[in-house]
């Protein structure tokens, strides 16, 4: 089973709308079904991006991040052999007809919001009491589900912790600012100790492609790529780190205009831009390298 986290040192990256593109592709890789199902969590219980752009799925959970948290869900031990009957999987939300495969091939626990769901917020939600999430990827395993990405908040949050912790594959999302390239590199500086035997992804997002002037130089971009590179490779000493995207000619995502005013699959959409043309193949090239 494929674990994931799409994860970033700060707010802005554009994590969740990159996790919103590409999990197509992904549940595509897979080979999801209900039978194998894909998971999708989100993690992010402060700011729930995840949950707002699935609201209309949303609306109809029965279970969120916070239920799991408190430590009040269906259990692991339920004496259920099919899937679909199991109370756990019951109460996640399908959305695989939101990408067009089957509905309750990808399933999605959201995180409980006022604004998006009409429930109120649980002030003790940073409290994670016992391994409830352990028990959780140990279910998925029981039941060979395809994968369980974990949309994860930035920070220390015990939910990111855990995010970080349970998934094999990092996905490291970051723009190519000055500010979030230095934070990304001294969030890794300071994680990469604490674990072993994983794999960083590193994902530019939302990358330029104009030829940009800045005080009469042009922007280098080759310079900025080898110099992520440079510092990721120094700094990663306890795991492996793969820098597919930066590579062949890929410079990570690039910036999508539409994204600017609203966030859509670009999946499901017949006519395309260059710039969301170029993104739907970087989605797919991603997607190639997680599952390789």
């Amino acid at each position: 089973m494929e674990t994931l986290a799409y994860f970033s040192y700060k707010g802005g990256s554009g994590r969740s709308s990159l996790l919103y593109n590409t999990i197509p592709f992904l549940a595509k890789k897979l080979k999801a079904t209900p039978q194998r199902p894909l998971l999708i969590l989100d993690m992010d219980i402060d700011s729930a991006g995840l949950t707002f752009l699935y609201s209309h799925k949303a609306q109809k959970a029965a279970l969120y991040t916070q239920n799991i948290i408190a430590g009040s869900y269906p259990g692991r031990y339920s004496c259920v052999e099919d899937i679909a009957a199991h109370p756990f999987f019951q109460a996640l939300v399908g959305i695989g007809d939101v990408y067009g495969f089957e509905e309750r091939s990808i399933l999605f626990l959201p995180a409980r919001t006022e604004g998006a769901i009409g429930v109120e917020q649980d002030s003790n939600s940073y409290y994670i009491e016992g391994n409830p999430f352990d028990d959780i990827k140990a279910l998925c395993e029981d039941f060979d589900c395809c994968g369980m990405i974990f949309d994860c908040p930035t920070g220390s949050q015990m939910t990111a912790d855990v995010s970080l912790r349970l998934s094999s594959k990092l996905v490291t999302v970051m723009r190519i600012t000055l500010q979030f390239r230095k934070g990304t590199y001294s969030f890794l500086a300071g994680f990469d100790p604490k674990v072993a035997n994983k794999k960083y992804i590193i994902v530019p997002n939302a990358v330029p492609s104009d030829n940009i002037v800045l005080d009469d130089i042009p922007y280098n971009y080759e310079a900025v790529k080898n110099e992520i590179k440079n510092k990721i490779s120094d700094i990663i000493k306890y795991n492996d780190v793969n820098f597919g995207m930066l590579e062949n000619g890929r410079f990570g995502v690039p910036e999508v205009v539409r994204f600017k005013f609203r966030e859509d699959i670009l999946y499901n959409m017949e006519k395309h831009s260059p710039d969301e043309q170029k993104a739907l193949e970087m989605y797919e090239a991603f997607a190639d390298l997680i599952t390789e």
